[in-house]
């Protein structure tokens, strides 16, 4: 073996143990100052946290009363048929108050519950009368009810009277569920 053949095989021993020994060992450190600088950023924030405790108990605190108080306004529903019922006979109510006609009224789903503590039934009113009349009723009816939303809305021109209109509303209205109800 000659000379520059010796240096070359020494040449390539050091690159092997760079590329082997020394490379290896520069992702592994690379690794560690990523997972140090993401606990350290951790730290950090459960300290701002820790150092806040107070604060965010209050405010959580002040939430739930919020939630409640304000759960507590929409109507339980403690048997679904009665409040149905209870619901229609409120809206029918509004809507006479208006002097509009009902045409018709429909329960399209029956109560359905949702993890919020309150769940919601969907109807649909039909009703008719002067543009007026049924701009009144529909605003009286959501001033009224701020717990019916209403989902859609149609106003089209009603064929069989003259100057009269038909407005059909699709209405979700909330009420509190029967685990959250009931108790207040």
């Amino acid at each position: 073996m000659t000379k520059s053949q010796q240096q070359l095989l020494w040449i390539a021993a050091i690159l092997a143990a760079l590329q082997f020994g020394v490379k290896p060992i520069l992702a592994w450190q690379n690794s560690l100052i990523t997972e140090l600088t993401l606990n350290e950023a951790r730290i950090e924030r459960s300290e701002q946290l820790l150092a806040s405790e107070e604060e965010i108990n209050t405010a959580a605190n002040t939430a739930a009363a919020l939630a409640n108080e304000v759960r507590e306004k929409f109507p339980v529903a403690s048997e679904s048929s009665l409040l149905q019922i209870e619901l229609q006979s409120s809206i029918e109510e509004q809507l006479r108050a208006s002097q509009v006609s009902l045409q018709e009224f429909a329960w399209l789903t029956s109560l359905q519950q949702d993890g919020s503590g309150l769940g919601h039934l969907r109807a649909r009113v039909r009703f008719a009368g002067e543009i007026g009349r049924l701009t009144e009723a529909q605003f009286q009816l959501q001033s009224a009810m701020p717990n019916a939303i209403h989902e859609s809305m149609e106003l089209r021109r009603d064929n069989r009277r003259r100057g009269a209109y038909v407005m059909t509303l699709q209405l979700r209205v909330n009420v509190q569920s029967q685990q959250q109800g009931g108790g207040a």
